[in-house]
């Protein structure tokens, strides 16, 4: 049983932990609770509170071929989805792009909605993206 000193040290807040006894409350019988409950409590209330950042991780280069050199479009991106007035933060979208590794196959299986040669995605706050071909580095080989 973990104890609220372990909870809070593990990043669970202690509005998460009211929730979370209020949801399960008090009984005299002998119980199970499943942790995931505890987990949905804590995302719940993170969901509405927490701003949002992008993070691209493994970073793979890619080059937006028809924007001109030197071009930089400011896109407006919402910190929260759900709650406009939260604010929002400038994304620079410029002719070098970084994608996730994982989510780009040259010859992709078959259902594969990520970016592939021929295909186009939608990126998230900003435009319709269309790889032309891939050009592998000659020493990684990525």
């Amino acid at each position: 049983m973990p104890t609220i000193a372990g909870l809070r040290r593990r990043g669970y807040t202690p509005e998460a932990i009211r929730l979370f006894c209020d949801r399960i409350g008090v009984a005299k019988a002998d119980s199970t609770v499943e942790v995931e409950l505890l987990e949905n409590t804590l995302r719940e209330l993170l969901n509405v509170s927490v701003k949002r950042a992008l993070c691209v991780s493994p970073p793979s280069e890619s080059s937006g071929g028809e924007l001109e050199e030197g071009r930089v479009d400011e896109i407006d991106a919402p910190f929260l989805a759900d709650a406009p007035a939260a604010g929002s933060r400038k994304l620079p979208f410029t002719r070098e792009l970084f994608i996730e590794r994982d989510d780009f196959m040259e010859v992709p299986a078959k259902g594969w909605k990520r970016l592939s040669p021929g295909k186009e995605v939608r990126l998230r706050h900003a435009y319709v993206l269309r790889c032309t071909g891939a050009t592998k580095d000659p020493i990684t080989g990525r």
